[in-house]
């Protein structure tokens, strides 16, 4: 008894403390409860664009719709030559343009050219996400449409410019709606919540008068593009 009693007196003093913080207007001026409070109110919308779950027919016709978005992705095998920023400064990108222009010839080897990379120099079966955690996106853009069998670049990553030349290449493989059936419901659960999130907001919106200051909002943009330069 003596427990549930503690337990009562303890959601009492809670429940007077709230409501004299709500009274005060306390949240008001509180970031993370306003956050908290409109995350709750999106909650709400998930609730209900979840009530009623998707048919077969509409799950099949969403996997349709996004057929690419499920697919195995295209993969490559290459190698590549590093040339290091770190170690040759701005020479870097110009060492790789005379070792590309050098490898064109008779008779050339690749063990002449370039430095120590520590994840390695050969990779294989490596999709555009794979490469793009290893080198940066670009990179990976680049490298997925080089050609194949012979040295191309330079082409520049975080680390420096490579000399890359493609051995291998494989297509995207279109997925079959059974085995990526969980997915397909993941993200039309997800993207009906995202839309009836935007839906009620619009709703709210017209309940209210917003004013933007725009002389204040380019002031600020300019004040921050002055703090990025400093």
């Amino acid at each position: 008894v003596a427990d549930l009693q503690g337990l009562v007196e303890a959601h009492v003093r809670e429940e007077i403390l709230y409501r004299e913080a709500l009274t005060l207007g306390l949240e008001r001026d509180d970031t993370i409860v306003r956050r908290r409070l409109a995350q709750k109110m999106e909650f709400l919308t998930q609730d209900i664009a979840n009530a009623a779950a998707p048919d077969e027919a509409r799950l099949e016709a969403y996997f349709s719709e996004n057929a690419s978005r499920y697919a195995v992705p295209a993969e490559v095998d290459f190698r590549h030559l590093y040339f290091s920023k770190e170690k040759r400064g701005e020479k870097a990108d110009v060492d790789a343009r005379v070792a590309l222009e050098a490898l064109g010839r008779p008779g050339a080897s690749e063990e002449a050219f370039g430095d120590g990379f520590l994840q390695g120099f050969e990779f294989s079966g490596q999709a555009e996400q794979d490469i793009a955690s290893i080198f940066g996106p670009g990179f990976a853009t680049a490298v997925m449409s080089a050609p194949e069998g012979g040295w191309s670049g330079p082409i520049p990553s975080s680390y420096g410019f490579h000399l890359v030349c493609v051995t291998g290449r494989g297509k995207a493989t279109p997925a079959e709606f059974p085995a990526v059936r969980t997915l397909v419901l993941r993200d039309l659960l997800e993207e009906r919540r995202l839309a009836a999130n935007e839906e009620v907001l619009a709703r709210m919106k017209e309940r209210y008068k917003i004013v933007v200051d725009e002389s204040a909002l380019k002031a600020a943009a300019v004040d921050l593009a002055k703090a990025s330069e400093a």
